[in-house]
């Protein structure tokens, strides 16, 4: 990996199952998750299938952070779509806002993974396609909440195209969907697994003393933070995270996290909702000692504490993908 170049600053890997693709093959897109910048900047993120009942393209997602030190305001990220065949679309997609972000600048580049980075991404480097970007070579400029399709991918034998979406904005975006019959097929009986932890402008307490601040922020399933020199706790709200070997040692309200580890005690608290609800719920946590991040020495100088999330997670049966 580049040393210079690269910082893991999120990681949200998903998978499309059967009932998401139904809505995908409506040419809609299946928005699973998203970031937020320190400046603001809202980006979500999905992917669709065209035309419509086209069920023939599954992909996995991976979405990583990227550093260029000499443009902080260009939100970097690569992003990774793998299909079953072994096919994968994999491009660096750059966001520059604009005109007091009335207008956003997006580029679009190729990018050839590294061997160490297609082991740890799960990718055949000899399987990356990348042609789809000779459409995509001049920035394009998207207007403040608009979304942003790009087609990625082909099927030859079927014409089915995997479509990437992006809305981008200054601020996030809800789902409003006005069609009855829509939302009928849609509709389902909210369970556990279904409610993502949000993590948006937090601050780390250790023992009541404040560690660490974070303007910007990320949602999903499952979140983890990364305390350095001590390693990465993963939470979950799901029992079914027990699969996983999580175990039912954190606690949860509105706007705060709270857990010990050994004879430290530690607090996320938040500037806006962790979860929409009001009371002290139980969280499942797995606490992994041995996570670091590629290129660990880039924290000097930097926060030092990264963060993500995730809508499913390794070993965990019985938790929704979506």
């Amino acid at each position: 990996m580049n040393k210079n170049r690269y910082l893991w600053i999120a990681l949200i890997v998903s998978a499309l199952t059967t009932s998401a693709l139904d809505v995908a093959a409506q040419d809609r897109p299946v928005w699973q998750g998203g970031v937020t910048f320190r400046d603001g900047t809202v980006i979500k993120m999905g992917v669709g299938l065209v035309p419509a009942g086209a069920l023939d393209l599954r992909p996995d997602i991976i979405t990583v952070g990227k550093m260029v030190p000499n443009e902080p305001d260009s939100h970097p990220f690569i992003r990774i779509l793998r299909l079953a065949d072994g096919r994968v679309a994999m491009y660096e997609v750059r966001v520059k806002p604009l005109e007091q972000k009335r207008q956003f600048e997006v580029k679009l580049r190729s990018v050839a993974p590294t061997p160490q980075q297609a082991k740890e991404w799960g990718i055949d480097a000899l399987r990356v396609e990348s042609s789809f970007l000779k459409n995509y070579e001049e920035p394009i400029i998207v207007n403040n909440g608009d979304t942003l399709a790009i087609e990625v991918l082909r099927n030859p034998r079927t014409s089915v195209r995997l479509v990437d979406y992006f809305l981008i904005s200054d601020r996030p975006v809800p789902e409003v969907e006005k069609n009855r019959e829509t939302l009928a097929k849609q509709a389902k009986v909210l369970a556990m697994e279904d409610i993502e932890l949000s993590l948006h402008g937090f601050e780390i307490r250790k023992n009541g003393k404040s560690i660490f601040k974070r303007e910007g922020g990320m949602s999903g399933r499952f979140i983890w933070l990364d305390v350095p020199n001590v390693g990465r706790f993963i939470f979950s709200l799901t029992p079914n995270a027990e699969a996983g070997g999580f175990v039912k040692a954190a606690y949860v309200t509105s706007q705060q996290i709270s857990f010990t580890h050994g004879a430290d005690q530690y607090d996320l608290v938040t500037s806006q909702p962790i979860v929409h609800a009001s009371g002290v719920y139980d969280l499942w946590m797995l606490f992994d000692p041995t996570f670091t991040l590629p290129m660990s020495n880039l924290f000097k100088g930097h926060d030092g504490f990264p963060s993500g999330a995730a809508d499913s997670f390794p070993g965990v049966k019985g938790v929704k993908e979506n």
